[in-house]
């Protein structure tokens, strides 16, 4: 009796088992991505805290220069003996009673700073020297220097000396190569310095050189053999800041004998000053045979207020009579209008005249006299090359620039749900799942062996036997075993907590409704 075969499944409608692999995992882990950003925000971070300390250690870098320079400054008040490098007096041969004039160069060293100084012994020769005066640059009217004289009284032995202190002012600082001189225009004393002998006039630096200069004055000296004026200052100011009783005028008699004299001094035209009549006074002095002034023999003289007369502009004396070797002196205080400050020097002239008769109904004799008196003068001038200005370059700090940390954006790809084919009638068609990308996870296929049909014997009855089909068994669904988990990063077990888990889920319960919707469908319709 033929074997009846036995109905076997239509592999394709089998789910295709390599369909249902997972793909394989990526070799990179996935944690590696957060490490990576993890390396990257501290690379950031270090070079953030690099560039915080650039720009922090970079001022103060560039003020090291400035520091050091601050800490080489020549302190101020310096003294500066080099600076003074020539001091002359000139006329060599002046007339007794003009004035002299004492001339110093200096050069100031390039580091130089205001207050420094240099101080020099002027020669003691010389009087009636103005206190303070200025250096002037000429171009700008800068003070490039104040000069200060100072009088030292005698003591210990030393004698009395006259210092000329000269001080910088911020000038030499903002100019180089400076030079200039100082002058003083002043009286010299004609005891110490006699006509017709050649004398000294020593002027010492302190710390530096010694200059001297010879002068040998001319003319007669105060012999007062004939009638005699001059002016003196009465105070170091000159009248430059206190205007009254500065100038003095001393009107002398002829030395006797004489028996009357009469004085009369008048204020010339054009001059300013007034006499202070209420401070007058006379002297009874002496002289040799030579009519010079014996030292010491000078006492007041009381002169009866009526033989005076004074107005602001003149002054008249009577004389009593004088014996042989004696002559008299008018002291007559000036006032002047104003002070005449500290600008340029100026003269003031008188004019005397004294009229005698040497014995009673004697012929009377005329001596006139007139004297010029200057002011002492002195000033200076000097001149410098500006210096460039300095140029301080800014200092920058560099911005600190924190790198951003990007973190890639995670994408879940979209679950496509396959359509449900129509079988049309005597077909076995196979059930086609498409494929599904997942994130790549490594699983262990598992492979499912159809089940195998016992064959159904019939024995043929007498009657034509319809043979019976076995329903198509329901394709059985992958059970999909869990692998163990790796011990390496990159290979990692599918636990069902990723994201993608449920879609895989999902996708093969459609493939397993997919196959029984076939399955019913064939049985209705052989039915």
């Amino acid at each position: 009796m033929p074997r009846t075969r036995g109905i076997v499944a239509d592999p394709r409608l089998l789910p295709n088992p390599t369909l249902l692999q997972e793909a394989p995992v990526a070799s990179s882990s996935p944690h590696r991505p957060r490490r990576r950003a993890g390396l990257a925000a501290a690379i950031a971070l270090t070079l953030a805290t690099g560039g915080l300390a650039l720009g922090v250690v970079a001022p103060a870098s560039a003020a090291e220069p400035v520091a050091a320079a601050a800490a080489v400054a020549p302190t101020p008040g310096t003294n500066l003996p080099g600076a003074v490098t020539d001091i002359a007096v000139t006329p060599t041969a002046p007339e007794q009673g003009a004035q002299v004039t004492t001339t110093l160069d200096f050069t100031v060293p390039a580091d130089a700073v205001a207050g420094d100084s240099f101080t020099v012994q002027l020669s003691p020769r010389l009087k009636d020297l103005p206190e303070t005066f200025p250096v002037i640059d000429l171009e700008s009217g800068a003070v490039v220097a104040d000069a200060v004289v100072v009088k030292t009284a005698a003591s210990n032995g030393a004698p009395a000396g006259i210092r000329l202190v000269v001080t910088f002012t911020d000038f030499v600082q903002t100019h180089m190569n400076v030079s200039g001189s100082a002058f003083i225009e002043s009286s010299f004393d004609s005891t110490t310095t006699p006509s017709g002998v050649t004398s000294p006039f020593t002027s010492v630096v302190d710390g530096g050189a010694t200059f001297t200069t010879q002068v040998t004055p001319v003319g007669p000296v105060g012999s007062h053999l004939n009638a005699s004026k001059y002016g003196v200052f009465t105070r170091a100011d000159q009248g430059r800041t206190n205007p009254l009783g500065a100038l003095e005028y001393r009107i002398d008699t002829p030395v006797g004998p004489f028996a009357t004299a009469t004085t009369t001094d008048t204020r010339p035209a054009g001059q300013t000053w007034t006499f202070a009549c209420g401070s007058l006074s006379f002297q009874d002095r002496q002289a040799d045979a030579r009519g010079l002034y014996v030292a010491g023999s000078s006492k007041p003289l009381a002169v009866p207020a009526a033989s005076v007369t004074c107005t602001p502009g003149q002054v008249t004396v009577t004389w009593p009579s004088a014996p042989a070797g004696h002559f008299y002196r008018l002291v007559a205080p000036v006032d002047f209008a104003a002070a005449t400050g500290t600008g340029a020097a100026q003269s003031f002239s008188n004019s005397a005249v004294t009229v005698l008769a040497r014995t009673e109904g004697a012929t009377p004799q005329s001596f006139p006299a007139q004297s010029v008196t200057r002011q002492a003068s002195a000033g200076g001038e000097a001149d410098g090359t500006d210096l460039p200005p300095v140029v301080t370059p800014p200092v920058t700090t560099p911005p600190v620039t924190t790198p951003p940390v990007t973190t890639p954006p995670v994408t879940t790809p979209p679950v496509t749900t396959p359509p449900i084919p129509t079988l049309p009638a005597g077909t076995n068609p196979t059930v086609e799942v498409p494929p599904v990308t997942t994130t790549p996870v490594t699983t262990t296929p598992v492979t499912t062996t159809p089940a195998a049909t016992t064959p159904v014997t019939t024995t043929p009855a007498a009657t034509a036997v319809t043979p019976v089909t076995r329903a198509t068994p329901a394709a059985a669904s992958p059970t999909r075993q869990p692998s163990s988990p790796s011990s390496s990063d990159s290979s990692l077990a599918f636990t069902g907590d990723e994201p993608l888990a449920p879609a895989l889920i999902a996708l093969l319960f459609a493939a397993v409704g997919t196959a029984l919707v076939v399955t019913a469908h064939r049985r209705a319709r052989r039915g």
